[in-house]
């Protein structure tokens, strides 16, 4: 029972699930709010003390009322975002698919024939023979990247990417919700006055969405690298 209760919390749920739902949810919160003049800065300023802090603490206890499930929300739009990007020719390639994929040997590194090597060691599986990309051979290499993956995921530098890749894929998910949300936005204000101003939330979502995409892109090569780099050197 122990050991469930601090799953729920690990580094990897607080910075990649908890992190970005809270972001979500008070960035549309505040501009809800700001939309109805209700908790609008200029508004909340002019409260006693007293009412900031009942808004205040109402604002927080709907953030974290909903969290968890807003959290469960981003991961599987998250995933499903990744798998869209990462899909090609009909088939869905990771990094650490990716890295796997038979090559010509004149394309083959030293690591790339070092890694190769050691696979058909552990799992017998034959990845230095070049062959045709198709689902089976992606199933296959799919399959040895999972026991590979349970055998380093422990490691300090593979934990410590896969975070980092789980938080920028769930951020991605977090501004093309936000990106939507400000469409629906400039949508409610075509009866109303609409100014350049009213354009750059929505630049600003978009903006941050290309970059989340960036950063998911880069850190999702780091953490294929940090995994085979630690299968290579794990001796047991």
């Amino acid at each position: 029972m122990e050991t469930k209760v601090i799953s729920l919390f690990d580094t990897y749920d607080l910075k990649a699930r908890f992190f970005p739902a809270f972001i979500l949810a008070c960035v549309i919160i505040y501009r809800i709010a700001g939309y109805g003049s209700i908790l609008s800065y200029e508004s909340f300023v002019n409260y006693s003390q007293t009412l900031r802090f009942i808004y205040g603490f109402i604002g927080l206890s709907v953030v974290l009322l909903f969290l968890w499930p807003i959290s469960m929300i981003i991961a599987k739009l998250g995933d499903l975002m990744s798998r869209l990007i990462y899909l090609k020719n009909g088939l869905v390639i990771m990094p650490t698919t990716a890295m796997l994929l038979p090559k010509p040997a004149s394309q083959l590194s030293k690591e790339d024939k070092d890694l190769r090597i050691r696979i058909k060691q552990d799992y017998d599986m034959d990845l230095l023979r070049n062959r045709k990309h198709n689902k089976e051979i992606v199933a296959e290499i799919g399959y040895v990247v999972k026991r590979i993956i349970e055998k380093v995921r422990d490691e300090k530098m593979v934990t410590l990417n896969l975070t980092n890749y789980g938080v920028m894929r769930n951020l991605l998910a977090v501004f093309a919700i936000l990106v939507f949300f400000e469409l629906c936005m400039l949508f409610c204000l075509i009866y109303d006055e609409i100014t350049i101003s009213s354009f750059v939330p929505l630049g600003m979502a978009i903006l941050a969405f290309v970059i989340a995409l960036i950063l998911m892109r880069h850190y999702g090569k780091r953490y294929s690298d940090a995994v085979y780099t630690a299968f290579l050197t794990k001796t047991n």
